[in-house]
């Protein structure tokens, strides 16, 4: 029993389990948000699998939100995100269709250098 334990804790190592971030963890960063308040939902789909998806208090113009995207790298991944500014949970839009709060529709293509990806929400 103690045999096999230290053979499973061994390859959890190799295979990086026990590692901070295994190598694998980018981080969305979205800086210059257009105010520091609200709540910023995110989203990252890779074809039909969805690899991110998050809801974050905002309290500063800079946000950083942790993702592992290395199944996709080398694919395009669809980035949504709003920052939802009063409290509704949903983006709204005005009588003509735009929407009224900043936002967020883009794709990105992640690989392995790439740590740090920056984006920016666009405000109609």
């Amino acid at each position: 029993m103690k045999r096999q334990l230290i053979v499973i804790g061994a390859l959890l190592l190799a295979s990086g389990a026990f590692a901070e971030d295994g190598g694998k963890t980018s981080e969305i960063r979205f800086a210059e948000l257009p105010f520091a308040e609200g709540r910023l939902f995110v989203s990252a789909t890779c074809g039909d699998t969805t690899v991110l998806a998050k809801a974050q208090e905002i309290e500063e113009e800079t946000l950083i939100i942790p993702a592992d995207l290395s199944s996709c790298y080398g694919k395009e991944v669809q980035v949504q995100a709003f920052q939802d500014l009063n409290g509704n949970n949903t983006l709204d839009f005005d009588g003509y269709g735009r929407p009224t709060e900043p936002c967020l529709q883009t794709v990105i293509t992640p690989d392995a250098e790439t740590t740090v990806i920056d984006l920016q929400l666009v405000q109609y």
